[in-house]
């Protein structure tokens, strides 16, 4: 995944990812400069089998309790 930071200050940014709304895996705290761009591997288990599951990246940035974009999602079939 990559960030990019183009808020004209120092910010401080989390992802978490969700597979069907659950919580998987958080990255971060990850802080950048203004400009700075920063790529960071970010991994995810789904805990059961299944077709069509929903995984999604939410950008929280410093301690907002709200995402700072829409959510990137993918679609996933797990096999056991």
């Amino acid at each position: 995944m990559g960030i990019i930071n183009n808020e004209h200050e120092i910010a401080s940014y989390r992802v978490v990812i969700k597979i069907n709304g659950v919580k998987n895996n958080e990255v971060g705290p990850i802080v950048l400069n203004n400009g700075e761009t920063r790529e960071r591997e970010a991994t995810f288990v789904p805990q059961v089998a299944g077709k069509n599951q929903k995984v999604e990246f939410l950008l929280y940035k410093d301690r907002d309790i709200e995402p700072c974009f829409e959510p990137l999602h993918l679609w996933i079939d797990v096999t056991e």
